[in-house]
């Protein structure tokens, strides 16, 4: 089975550049669909997932990063990592 890398990704509200990204493989998979609930045709959570303020609240709980949603935009997304 090929490994997936799940990230939490930032954006620039204004630019829309990427600022940066943190590695969250460490969070089980059962303990991300507690936090992000995601549909039944993406039981993986291979799509990419909007992260609220709520959503943000939770995951403070469990990764070191602080959450600036007036300058950012906020995502979990899902790769195939290589090697």
């Amino acid at each position: 089975m090929e490994k997936i890398e799940r990230v939490i990704n930032w954006f620039d509200k204004t630019t829309e550049k990427l600022k940066g990204e943190i590695n969250i493989d460490h969070i089980k998979l059962d303990q991300l669909k507690m936090i992000f609930s995601p549909p039944p045709d993406d039981p993986l959570m291979i799509k990419p997932f909007v992260i609220t303020q709520a959503i943000a609240e939770q995951l403070k709980q469990i990764v070191d990063i602080e959450f600036l949603f007036e300058k950012y935009d906020y995502y979990l997304e899902c790769f195939k990592a290589e090697g």
